[in-house]
């Protein structure tokens, strides 16, 4: 049998949640003051004056921002070699609840925070970089969990009005404007994706309470997560009832360490991750197998964060809903690669037997996953990346041959164990 393939599309399906995401509302629904509350016992494990590398401070200009009489303080990291006549990506990161101040240092004594002025981060792509600093009694987002009407977030509209001063200063991509943040700045990030879609290309909340109106609005931004197993602090189960709200809407996540399907937290390797960001993928979780709310140091060497953030592009993203799949397409799988299931997608003209099988690179046979007439429409069909016996099957290349009458589709396919 000859096989060929068709390019596979960027589109979203409905899955089925993973196994380790028990949904918890109450967590994520619950009020602003306990999810401060539970930000704020984060203090106790502030480590005293802070301790800000020499290097890193004088690589960053000391600046301040006035906006309806207030005053924020922030710091500001221009690419070395710096040009007017080409544009340059911005990350702009939002910190913890224990780095708030006035003094325009204390909130660089962060690993997370610094991470992106490190040479190893700018040798991937020369960027800005942003580091406001929140007032002691302020919080960057003032809501949390799902709310239909946004109330003012003051420290919010603050940060953008720094945002459009910087983007008439200099050169600055505005479909490279990329965001980050721990803790009480997480729930920043989700606060300016919620409030401000449309503005940012991509954005890693870490260990932050969900802030959102509409989870499918929240999915058309790439995402990467990254959360304690264990964190005493913010529970895991806040970011995993966003992924299990963001798959549901579409927006299959790819696990990077801990999870259940796999019974397993190794991280992915690196050449597998490689081709996971090459692939374009839109939404990953990274799950540390720790019970600690200062995962920081896990954080910055988690590998392909910096690669992945500074890939993204919006006016190139191709981040669309599975409720959005025009009838008449065909080849179009996702998440792709994968490591949990792939869903692929499919069009019938008219009623019609149809057969899809599974193939390694050898050509050989290893599983049926469907043999029955379907009527015209639109249909998916979903691969845990099994075999027909059932084993799991290592880390490769597989394809999946659709046929219906005459016609078929073939599906090239990623599996990353």
């Amino acid at each position: 049998m000859r096989l060929g393939w068709t390019r596979p599309g960027a589109v979203k399906y409905l899955s089925v949640t993973n196994s380790c995401m028990e949904r918890k509302e109450t967590v994520v629904r619950t009020s602003f003051l306990l999810c401060l509350m539970s930000m704020w016992i984060g203090l106790a494990c502030r480590p005293g004056m802070a301790q800000v590398d020499p290097d890193i401070d004088a690589r960053l200009e000391r600046r301040r921002h006035l906006f309806q009489d207030a005053d924020l303080p922030y710091r500001l990291f221009i690419p070395d070699d710096y040009s007017s006549a080409q544009e340059y990506p911005l990350i702009l990161f939002l910190h913890g609840a224990v780095w708030r101040g006035n003094d325009n240092v204390t909130h660089l004594d962060n690993e997370f925070a610094v991470f992106w002025v490190q040479d190893e981060v700018q040798s991937v792509q020369p960027c800005f970089v942003l580091l406001p600093q929140c007032p002691a009694n302020q919080t960057w987002e003032v809501v949390s969990g799902q709310v239909q009407d946004f109330s003012p977030a003051p420290m919010l509209e603050m940060v953008m009005d720094l945002l459009d001063s910087l983007l008439r200063e200099f050169s600055i991509d505005t479909d490279r404007i990329n965001c980050a943040g721990k803790s009480m700045g997480g729930q920043g990030v989700y606060g300016l994706i919620s409030r401000y879609p449309d503005r940012f290309a991509a954005c890693i909340p870490v260990a932050g309470p969900p802030v959102y109106r509409d989870a499918a609005e929240i999915g058309s931004i790439p995402l990467w997560i990254l959360h304690a197993k264990d964190d005493p602090t913010v529970p895991i189960s806040a970011s995993q009832e966003m992924v299990r709200l963001l798959e549901q809407e579409g927006s299959p996540f790819i696990y990077t360490h801990c999870n259940a399907a796999l019974a397993d937290c190794e991280p992915i390797p690196p050449d597998s991750m490689n081709q996971i960001i090459a692939a374009g993928a839109a939404h990953i979780i990274s799950i540390f197998d720790t019970a600690t709310h200062q995962i920081e140091p896990k954080v910055v060497r988690t590998y392909g964060l910096a690669k992945w953030l500074l890939s993204q592009n919006k006016a190139q993203s191709d981040v669309t809903s599975a409720t959005s799949i025009p009838k008449g397409v065909i080849g179009a799988s996702y998440p792709n690669p994968f490591n949990s299931s792939t869903v692929l997608h499919y069009s019938l003209t008219q009623s019609v037997r149809v057969e899809a099988d599974i193939y390694n690179v050898t050509g050989e046979c290893i599983g049926e996953l469907l043999s029955e007439k379907q009527d015209a429409g639109v249909h998916s069909l979903q691969w845990g990346g099994r075999d027909r016996a059932g084993n799991s099957l290592p880390t490769g290349m597989y394809f999946c041959l659709i046929q219906a009458n005459q016609s078929f589709s073939v599906y090239k396919l990623f599996l990353i164990r």
